[in-house]
């Protein structure tokens, strides 16, 4: 009984600790930047007035507007790309840490976008933010999968969407004019991804590399039993 309940206690902890920095964000990332999207329009219509004397022609914006939203698909793609070479090289933990990495950089270019006066450093957070959600996608499930007991596997990987839903749903709460979806405040709302980032990179190397990585890229059973 007692080994039950450490079993089910370290699971949860692996769960909530994998699901805040995983796909939690990305939820929050696919949401959140619909709500502000007025006042970011609005910034990159003055920053363009200060520089070059004129307002940006209206359909120079939309094309500006959707390419920071694209950009984030696009660096996902890269993610996505990257994640199967990264982790057979470093292995799955590993990189979920590079990945908080380049959360937190995207944070610190999104969240000093506005007093840099710079709508291009939205376009390079964004598109940080969307090579991680790219990493992220392919490892979590499978990380949380590979280091969970067995009879508690399934139940771990659906987490995975569970989270995702949570943070689209954190997304939309916390953009409500009421709270962090103001013109003043939109870059807080779009760089709070780097707190959860930063709490999982500093609690992620005390949990286990993926057996898999241990048996099949370092050739080491006793670690992998581990």
């Amino acid at each position: 009984m007692l080994s039950f309940q450490v079993q089910y206690r370290q699971l949860f902890q692996m769960v909530i600790v994998l699901g805040m920095s995983g796909t939690l964000l990305i939820g929050f990332q696919v949401s959140v930047i619909t709500y502000p999207s007025q006042d970011i329009k609005s910034f990159i219509n003055e920053t363009w007035l200060q520089r070059y004397g004129v307002s940006l022609p209206p359909d120079r914006l939309a094309v500006l507007w959707s390419f920071i939203i694209s950009i984030y698909c696009l660096g996902g793609l890269l993610g996505c790309l990257w994640s199967g070479s990264l982790a057979v090289r470093y292995g799955k933990k590993k990189t979920l840490i590079c990945s908080n990495f380049i959360i937190i950089v995207g944070a610190l270019l999104i969240g000093s976008s506005k007093m840099a006066r710079s709508f291009e450093i939205i376009l390079m957070g964004r598109f940080l933010y969307g090579i991680s959600a790219g990493l992220c996608l392919n490892i979590h499930g499978p990380y949380l999968g590979e280091i969970s007991p067995k009879k508690f596997r399934g139940l771990a990987t659906t987490t995975a969407a569970i989270f995702f839903s949570l943070g689209k749903a954190l997304g939309q709460i916390l953009g409500l004019r009421d709270l962090l979806g103001t013109e003043a405040l939109w870059p807080l709302l779009l760089a709070l991804c780097g707190f959860p980032a930063l709490l999982q990179l500093l609690l992620l190397p005390f949990f286990p590399e993926s057996p898999l990585y241990f048996l099949i890229q370092r050739k080491d059973a006793d670690a992998c039993r581990k």
